[in-house]
């Protein structure tokens, strides 16, 4: 079994490799499109989009899509390509 890392501290944006920036950056602006239907749109296999889905999961401390980008956006990794906003959330006044 392989050791995980911790998390990282709240303040701190973990490195992500070109790939996993890419998966990330399509999972905020593509809240329409179902998750077998992202690799397609990167050119990969469903089993290597989950590879790299999973170790963002695991880098950000997170373990769910919403999570992640929450986290990512907190941290300025990504913006919603739109408003900045979270898809499917209301902007907050």
């Amino acid at each position: 079994m392989e050791a995980t890392a911790p998390p990282p501290p709240p303040s701190e944006a973990p490195r992500l490799t070109g790939r996993e920036l890419d998966v990330l950056r399509l999972m905020c602006r593509s809240d329409c499109l179902l998750e077998k239907e992202m690799p397609v749109q990167l050119g990969m296999q469903l089993c290597t989009f989950k590879t790299h889905k999973e170790s963002l999961y695991r880098k950000f401390g997170v373990h769910s899509r919403l999570q992640l980008l929450e986290k990512a956006m907190r941290l300025r990794v990504v913006g919603c390509h739109c408003c900045g906003q979270l898809p499917g959330r209301e902007a907050r006044p």
